[in-house]
């Protein structure tokens, strides 16, 4: 009869990716600028990175406002989810997931339109080249 021994050297390796996935938001936190920056990008390409561009803006809006950042007059919105710390701008995290918003009042007006005003998908969705490099990102730094 032969002996075997076996040797493993995986158990501490598991035991520090079961400790990171008990909390990962020190790794969700490395996502709040990337979300804030595709947001960035849905606003220069006034949606069009996130799947969807805007409906045209009225040739009466175009008349009161820059048509190039028609969605900017104020910049309150853009901030919002561009910023950190801009007002009505949030980032929550919890154990496992991370949400970039913002509660600015008048974002309902925008996402979902009105009598005089088209819906508008400020938040759109992500291409998947991005969707892939946040969660190479999680994935790299739970792992290191």
């Amino acid at each position: 009869m032969t002996d075997v021994k076996i040797t493993e050297n995986i158990t501490p390796f598991l035991d520090l990716v079961r400790a990171r996935l008990r909390d990962e938001r020190p790794t969700l936190t490395k996502l709040v600028p990337l979300v804030r920056r595709y947001f960035d990008l849905q606003f220069e390409t006034q949606g069009a990175y996130g799947g969807q561009a805007w409906a045209p803006i009225t040739p009466a809006t175009m008349e009161r406002r820059d048509p190039t950042r028609f969605m900017m007059l104020t910049g309150t919105l853009w901030a919002s989810l561009t910023q950190e710390g801009a007002r009505y701008g949030y980032a929550i995290l919890t154990p496992d997931s991370v949400r970039v918003g913002s509660r600015d009042p008048v974002a309902h007006l925008i996402e979902y339109g009105t009598v005089k005003m088209q819906a508008r998908d400020v938040e759109g969705e992500p291409p998947d080249h991005e969707v892939e490099r946040w969660a190479d990102l999680v994935a790299d730094d739970l792992l290191a």
